[in-house]
């Protein structure tokens, strides 16, 4: 595991805002939520000052862009890891990093992970770094450093560099490309082909709104009760209304998740919540059939079947929780048939 990392922050292009957050501090939030415990930026004085007006930007040590300083950085550093270096201006996401670090954590060789531009992220050896950082600081060329380097190629054009304020679109776009390639990868066929269109299509005009990924939750779980209201009324219009508000409220269950991952805001309480009121919708949804059925029949049968279902919902939450929610993907693709069978249909199309 990559425990160090090296921030270049050598001139402005780093507060070029991506959804809404300056570059330099969505790198430090991602090194941040990838474990890496020691992170530095090497920049210059007068980007510090501001800098230091960005909030939450969680843990870092800055020091001064010059040679001396360089010098000392390298002999506080663990012997024999890697580290990670990028600069303030990269845009890039989680899967890349990890691509990046799976491949080459254990490999002594020199790796770069490419994307879309000519500055690619480097994972090195602490003489490879001063030179590396050295280079940069007297803006000469690293074509020299890189030529026995292993290359990993990034997803949808990331790494990107940003250059201009201009970019900032063609980069988001490019972010949203990835996490619609990864997302489609674990998807269910219904999801895959029609929910996460459409949910991509509603993230894409929030993502730079002031919403929270817990707001749309919310907003969500009240569709889908306004759904299962009005399926609790005999009128035919009422109950063809309330199936397609509990559709759409399974379609905005995705873009909380997308908002989360682009803005990274992901959190354990937001993760708990999104199962939460998921699973509150479905029960509201099947009660709201239950009690229109009996009003437009008055057969009692209905209600009987009400609490048969909301006993079966209790067992069964008891159950995915236990032999789902507990496990690892890995420990679930080895898993029993039935379990298998049951993560299977407790996915988005079910």
């Amino acid at each position: 595991m990559i425990q160090e990392a090296v921030i270049l922050f050598l001139d402005e292009k780093g507060f070029i805002p991506i959804f809404g957050c300056p570059a330099i501090k969505r790198n430090l939030l991602l090194l941040n939520q990838l474990g890496i415990k020691k992170i530095v930026i090497l920049g210059k004085p007068q980007l510090y000052e501001r800098l230091s007006d960005i909030p939450e930007l969680g843990n870092f040590v800055f020091c001064p862009a010059r040679t001396e300083v360089l010098e000392n950085l390298l002999q506080d550093m663990i012997k024999g890891e890697k580290v990670l270096l990028l600069k303030a201006n990269h845009v890039l996401d989680k899967s890349c990093l990890h691509r990046l670090i799976n491949k080459c954590s254990e490999n002594e060789n020199l790796c770069l992970l490419e994307g879309e531009g000519k500055e690619p992220i480097f994972l090195c050896q602490k003489e490879e770094l001063k030179k590396i950082v050295q280079a940069f600081l007297e803006e000469k060329e690293i074509a020299s450093f890189v030529k026995e380097a292993e290359r990993i190629k990034g997803s949808s054009g990331l790494p990107y560099v940003l250059t201009q304020t201009e970019d900032r679109k063609k980069a988001e776009h490019m972010l949203v490309k990835a996490l619609s390639s990864e997302k489609r990868e674990t998807d269910s066929f219904i999801a895959k082909n029609f929910d996460r269109n459409i949910s991509l299509f509603i993230t894409k005009r929030l993502v730079n709104t002031s919403i929270s990924p817990n707001q749309v939750t919310l907003i969500g779980m009240s569709i889908g009760l306004v759904g299962a209201f009005l399926l609790s009324f005999p009128k035919y219009w009422f109950q063809l209304l309330g199936a397609f508000l509990f559709l759409f409220c399974v379609i905005v269950d995705g873009v909380d998740g997308e908002i989360a991952r682009l803005k990274l805001k992901e959190s354990v309480f937001g993760h708990y919540l999104d199962i939460i009121t998921d699973n509150l919708v479905h029960v509201a949804i099947f009660v709201g059939m239950g009690i229109g059925l009996y009003k437009k029949t008055g057969n009692h049968l209905y209600l009987t079947l009400i609490w048969v279902l909301l006993i079966g919902f209790g067992l069964c939450a008891i159950s995915v929780y236990q032999c789902i929610l507990k496990k690892s993907e890995q420990e679930l693709n080895r898993s029993p048939f039935l379990i298998r069978a049951m993560s299977f249909l407790t996915n988005r199309d079910f």
